[in-house]
Parts: structure tokens; sequence; C-alpha cells
């Protein structure tokens, strides 16, 4: 008899797109992008979107939790870099 542990192993997700803007108004845009072309072996669940104010190079989270879907609405847009 032979006795074994199963492993499974993912390396991490490619990058998603970068987001483009859907929709925008005066106080939202509406971002859409692409799933990364490597899942690295598993499901991608989750994006957390980012934005940077204008001449920054400081990131800050717009979402708290992950979001599920290839869309997202920002409010409040001003002058912000958005990844």
């Amino acid at each position: 008899m032979q006795s074994f542990t199963s492993c499974l192993s993912t390396d991490p997700p490619g990058p998603p797109s970068a987001p483009e803007p859907l929709e925008v108004t005066s106080s939202t845009c509406e971002l859409s992008w692409r799933p990364p072309e490597n899942d690295g072996g598993s499901p991608v669940t989750g994006y957390y979107v980012q934005r940077s104010p204008a001449r920054s190079e400081r990131w800050i989270r717009v979402t708290r939790d992950p979001v599920p879907t290839t869309k997202y609405t920002v409010s409040c847009v001003r002058s912000l870099h958005l990844r």
C-alpha cells in the first residue's frame, strides 16, 4: 500500500486589463476591464479598484471588498488615475 498527499499549487494571476470608462457623468464614472489572460490555475473571484490623485504615486483602494464582476462605478470623480 502506498500513501501520498495531494497538494494543489497555483501561481498568482496576471493583471487584468487597464480599466476603461463606459459612462462618465459629472459625479460618476462606470469602469470596465477584462479578466487576466492567465488566472494562475484558479478562478479570479474579485478585484480591488484603486485610485490615485493626479500627480501622486500613492494608490488608495476605492472598494472595501473585492468586486466580483469586471464593472464598477466610481463616484465623486475628479482628476484621478484608476487601476
